[in-house]
């Protein structure tokens, strides 16, 4: 290796080693300030009806306690929609045997038949939406959990922030083996920090697609679910079109749990893979950005180059 080449190997190094200790610094600073200043500090004063819109596709583990979590909402006035494709899907059963358990709780369970957009999620959300009653639409994937206060967190946001859209921050939960528990890390270690720091410097121009929270007057001024049909990132869309057109969006401190369940090195790679993907073409520069956020890398091939 030439004296000229090591240098500027070095020199680069350091670069990209100090930019990822200032981001791992500010992104400290900037969490602490945010939990401070979003954490709820009084209850709502109101509880407006709410819909929760449930789109289902196959029987993924622990299903049944995930859909359970929000049969138990501590709220005076909501509804469950759920939406799969077809009867034979083998979580009908999970879901109707959740009905019967829960009479009290008004639910709904549509078939939509083979989807007439690229994004299958976003067609069984425009079913479900036609079947709404009420204004304040939550949008959940079936591979989360939330606490019994979830609703009350959300109305809290709609209320005391005047919001039209609001998305929540998630923690990684493992379910099965030592890839998933890797995969639920980085939800919660490095994803986590990149959204609020995101947040902070530029607003929130995204949703976050495992909980999403609109009002419907404001899903139809940008176009409805309709607008999202031909994305794969549909929550990325649905938060930039609400922010571009000049709505209130914000991001909730109360944290809902998303369970990993990638089995084994190839399903977290390929699912990784996806998620990269969708990043690099949603925010291209926010996605090479990310290469300061890993720190430790950095600060290795510094060492092993001065030693």
């Amino acid at each position: 290796m030439s004296g000229s080449f090591y240098i500027v190997l070095l020199t680069l190094l350091s670069i990209a080693s100090a930019g990822a200790i200032a981001y791992c610094v500010m992104a400290i600073a900037i969490i602490r300030r945010f939990a401070r200043d979003r954490s709820a500090k009084t209850e709502a004063k109101s509880f407006p009806p709410i819909s929760l819109l449930k789109p289902i596709s196959g029987a993924i583990p622990g299903l049944e306690k995930n859909l359970q979590s929000f049969f138990l909402q501590d709220y005076p006035e909501f509804e469950i929609l759920f939406a799969v494709r077809t009867e034979r899907d083998p979580a009908v059963a999970t879901i109707e045997q959740l009905m019967k358990q829960y009479p009290a709780i008004p639910c709904r369970l549509a078939v939509t038949g083979n989807p007439a957009y690229a994004n299958a999620k976003v067609y069984s959300l425009e079913h479900l939406f036609q079947l709404a009653n009420y204004d304040l639409l939550v949008i959940t994937d079936d591979d989360v959990s939330v606490m019994p206060d979830y609703l009350k967190a959300l109305a809290w946001e709609f209320e005391s922030n005047r919001a039209d859209a609001v998305t929540n921050l998630y923690r990684g939960v493992a379910v099965s083996n030592f890839w998933s528990k890797l995969e639920a890390l980085g939800m919660s270690t490095e994803f986590m920090a990149g959204v609020v720091v995101a947040e902070r410097l530029e607003g929130m121009r995204f949703a976050l697609g495992p909980s999403m929270a609109i009002r419907a007057s404001c899903l139809q001024k940008i176009g409805g679910f309709k607008a999202l049909a031909d994305y794969l990132a549909d929550d990325f869309v649905l938060g930039k079109k609400v922010f571009e057109t000049g709505h209130q969006f914000v991001l909730s401190a109360h944290v809902i749990n998303h369970h990993v369940i990638s089995a084994g090195f190839l399903n977290s790679f390929l699912h990784r893979l996806r998620w990269n993907r969708s990043s690099r073409f949603s925010r291209p520069i926010g996605y090479f950005g990310q290469g300061f956020t890993h720190s430790l890398p950095w600060a290795v091939m510094l060492v092993i180059s001065v030693l």
